[in-house]
């Protein structure tokens, strides 16, 4: 019998917990928890019941890691973007079709890919490719 887990966690390592907290905060408006164990630090943020994310001191390897990818509620994908304009930030990949619906990729301050995708209401094109 396959062993479901009881949580997901992504972890990411970072060189600044403060500045990866606020970005995340700004973006999506998460909220962290800060940890201090005896010899890490990091913060932690709940998505859901069972999937979280941590962030704790060390080298980033963007590239070497899953895109976490967040789904935005309603049409928010465009007011996302402005607000990463407004940042002074760049998209790494642009708005375009996804399987049904949109996505875009941006990084974070670390380097780290993150996805964001937003549903539409009809199948996109390239869901028959």
């Amino acid at each position: 019998m396959p062993l479901r887990p009881a949580e997901t966690c992504l972890t990411f390592q970072v060189r600044d917990l403060d500045r990866t907290e606020a970005f995340y905060r700004a973006l999506f408006g998460l909220t962290f928890e800060r940890h201090q164990t005896a010899n890490q630090s990091f913060v932690f943020t709940r998505l859901s019941a069972d999937f979280s994310m941590s962030f704790i001191l060390g080298e980033p390897c963007p590239g070497n890691h899953p895109i976490p990818t967040f789904t935005l509620s309603g049409k928010q994908m465009h007011a996302v973007i402005d607000e990463l304009e407004q940042q002074g930030r760049q998209l790494l990949d642009p708005v375009s079709p996804a399987p049904y619906g949109f996505g875009a990729v941006l990084v974070d301050p670390d380097g780290y890919r993150i996805g964001l995708y937003q549903l539409t209401a009809l199948p996109s094109p390239l869901a028959k490719l």
